[in-house]
């Protein structure tokens, strides 16, 4: 019987020593997707863990949740090391940065500049943020923002929005009313007059189209991140 009794009390014992970790009980690993969107001039190689490479852009990439360590290199340079989370059963996006050569490589996600909380604009409106990262252009310039808009009988350019003293820090967002075609539908396409804050020369103009959705005059998002790029043009960084 004592032996009995022991072999039972040995068999309990391997029982709770394989489910408990200081006294709890061991969890399963838990999982979930990491995407990265590449907003770069190129050449970085992603090291996630201990030796994992990937090439960017990443697209739902299975990870365990929680922190995980990620590295940047461009060719052997380290350019960032640093930890990402990734949520259980969801997918997280994040954004890797570096608009031209001067600025250091950023990651992120949709909640840069409040942009994951930025509620969406009435109808006929959109709201943007804008950034300067232009490699030619001052640090600081103001930006006015153009459309079309008709009035019997014909088509007339007005400002519906200015951006004052636009830096590499995204700015407010700021609501802008978009103008009416012949049909009475929004006028998706803006220029943007960019001006020197002290002279007002004007430095740069550009044109930028709202894309819309395909056979249909609703617009495909209506909140945007926008960044005067290195070649003088104009990138969307995250939209909704």
């Amino acid at each position: 019987m004592r032996i009995i009794f022991y072999s039972i009390l040995s068999v309990l014992s391997l029982f709770c020593f394989l489910s408990c970790s200081k006294g709890e009980p061991v969890k399963d690993l838990l999982f979930g997707k990491l995407a990265m969107m590449d907003f770069t001039l190129g050449g970085i190689t992603i090291v996630e863990g201990g030796a994992n490479k990937l090439l960017p852009p990443v697209n739902n990439v299975s990870l365990v949740s929680g922190g995980n360590r990620f590295r940047f290199y461009a060719q052997n340079n380290l350019l960032l090391d640093t930890s990402l989370m990734v949520e259980a059963y969801k997918k997280h996006t994040y954004f890797m940065f570096k608009p031209n050569v001067n600025t250091p490589l950023r990651v992120f996600d949709e909640s840069l500049n409040g942009f994951d909380q930025e509620t969406l604009p009435d109808a006929l409106s959109v709201k943007i943020s804008m950034a300067n990262f232009s490699g030619t252009l001052p640090d600081l310039v103001n930006i006015y923002v153009r459309t079309n808009t008709y009035k019997i009988p014909v088509s007339q350019q007005i400002q519906i929005g200015e951006f004052l003293n636009v830096s590499t820090s995204f700015s407010g967002f700021k609501k802008l009313t978009l103008g009416l075609n012949s049909s009475s539908l929004p006028e998706n396409a803006i220029v943007l007059v960019i001006k020197d804050p002290v002279s007002q020369q004007v430095l740069k103009t550009i044109n930028f189209t709202l894309p819309k959705v395909i056979n249909s005059d609703q617009l495909v998002d209506n909140v945007y991140l926008l960044y005067v790029n290195d070649q003088n043009g104009v990138t969307t960084l995250m939209s909704k």
